[in-house]
């Protein structure tokens, strides 16, 4: 999590009256969201956040001192049903979401940068059935808890070709249970090393 404020942004949080918005980026299989609490379109970093009623709210935000994860939940309403459908359909786990705190100046434009005050991996969304229309809560997860999630990775060809198809250096990883062979020079009898053995102690007799 981002820990860098930048002296506008700090000369913003001094004023006695402050403008703020909160921002916030969900990245799915094949496009990305950008929404922000407020009205109307909002740029920042080169991307716009809209300001359409979309965005109704998170979660609190707990930071613990025992490095127990905390997860937010973000939720969406007033969604067109062909977006949900997108959603649902695009949404995999692991990718991440992004929670900003920013301010306003008095045009409306955003101060930089904003705070990033939450990051973490999206897990599966849930539809929420509602009168005025369906709602979607999104979780986003602390990545400490990526650390207590099993690991399915095996050095095998079909695992790294998960990660880099045309890369074949497991290929022949399961045929080595098999080898009888060595690693080195070539492998000397019993009977051959016995010999070179008796030649050496004869030798130190004589001598």
């Amino acid at each position: 999590m981002a820990r860098d404020i930048t002296p506008a942004f700090q000369a913003a949080l001094s004023e006695g009256v402050v403008i703020p918005a909160i921002l916030i980026n969900i990245e799915f299989s094949g496009s990305e969201l950008w929404l922000w609490n407020g009205i109307g379109d909002l740029v920042f970093n080169g991307d716009t956040y809209l300001g359409n009623g979309w965005f109704q709210g998170f979660g609190s935000v707990k930071e613990e001192g025992d490095l127990t994860p905390q997860g937010i939940d973000i939720t969406l309403t007033g969604i067109p049903s062909s977006l949900v459908s997108l959603i649902l359909s695009q949404s995999v786990q692991n990718k991440f979401g992004r929670l900003y705190l920013g301010f306003l100046d008095n045009s409306g434009a955003i101060i930089n940068d904003p705070f990033l005050m939450y990051e973490g991996n999206l897990d599966v969304p849930q539809l929420v059935e509602d009168a005025n229309g369906p709602i979607i809560r999104i979780s986003i997860e602390n990545r400490l808890l990526d650390l207590d999630r099993p690991r399915d990775f095996r050095y095998t060809h079909e695992s790294q070709k998960i990660f880099y198809d045309d890369d074949k250096g497991f290929e022949y990883i399961e045929s080595l249970q098999d080898w009888e062979g060595y690693w080195g020079a070539k492998k000397e009898s019993n009977k051959k090393r016995g010999r070179r053995r008796r030649r050496g102690r004869s030798r130190r007799r004589r001598g």
